[in-house]
């Protein structure tokens, strides 16, 4: 992580903070991280029929929030 901290230009701690669960990223957070890695990053039209999304419901054990 200190090698691509270093390659980034940023610190660990910043770089933890943005990609854990509840972080909210910068795109100028990401993009250095995705260069330092050597990854290629792009972008492609949704397909037309997206997969459905799950049943809420099904996963609070058939309760719905009200």
């Amino acid at each position: 992580m200190a090698e691509i901290a270093k390659k980034a230009g940023l610190n660990q701690e910043s770089i933890y903070k943005a990609l854990v669960e509840t972080g909210n990223p910068e795109f100028g957070t990401v993009m250095p991280i995705v260069d330092a890695l050597g990854l290629p990053l792009s972008a492609r039209k949704a397909p037309s029929d997206p997969a459905p999304k799950p049943d809420r419901t099904a996963l609070s054990g058939g309760l719905a929030r009200r």
